[in-house]
């Protein structure tokens, strides 16, 4: 698999149908591509401008094949993970909270576990039918975060459904209080380089001090 002048081979991959994708956003889509496959390389996100930028990076995690430089960052963040899975620490109602952080989700979620005074900040407006990759089906509570803050930075009215996430614990043997998708992602330029192990974000939208 190329990517530009990035070359991929001997890679593993699970099997799985992405027709209902597919039918949902009116294109084909032959594959999901994870972070698993990103952790030589530093990854820019602008949901804004639909653009997703790599670059090579050395053993340090400096840009190889680029002069242009970084985003000005409002907010840097050690990550955690191991390199297929990201976590990220955020804060709802002052309580601090680990989010797994997934940029083919369309929207973020909340640990039907999670504490109460967590749980109360949030609207929930209707129920809904949630798909993943596979074709399992479940109904979910649909809301809206109105508490979430990262870097001191307040983001309000993102959209989140409220869903158990224990499998997910058990997948990756840690806490995970929530999930932050795609309506996190377009709230600014995120750069996520696992070299470093660091994630920044340009906030662009959606954000108070």
């Amino acid at each position: 698999m190329e990517f530009g002048d990035l070359t991929y081979q001997r890679m593993r991959a699970d099997v799985a149908n992405l027709g209902h994708i597919e039918n949902k956003r009116g294109v084909k889509i032959l594959g999901l591509v994870g972070f698993g496959m990103m952790k030589n390389v530093e990854i820019v996100l602008d949901a804004s401008q639909s653009e997703l930028r790599l670059y090579k990076v050395d053993k340090e995690g400096k840009r190889t094949n680029s002069k242009s430089a970084g985003i000005k960052s409002d907010y840097t963040q050690t990550i955690e993970g191991n390199g297929n899975i990201l976590f990220l620490k955020g804060m709802i109602a002052g309580k601090n909270l680990n989010f797994c952080f997934d940029t083919g989700a369309e929207t973020n979620a909340i640990n039907c576990d999670a504490n109460k005074t967590v749980l109360s900040t949030l609207t929930i407006t209707r129920r809904i039918e949630l798909k993943g990759a596979g074709n399992a089906k479940s109904e979910v509570l649909f809301g809206r975060m109105n508490d979430f803050t990262m870097g001191g930075k307040k983001i309000s009215d993102m959209e989140t459904i409220v869903t158990n996430l224990r499998s997910l614990h058990e997948a990756y043997n840690t806490t995970i209080d929530g999930m932050l998708g795609y309506n996190f992602l377009e709230q600014g330029v995120i750069t996520i380089n696992f070299v470093k192990r660091q994630f920044d974000i340009q906030f662009t939208k959606g954000a108070e001090k």
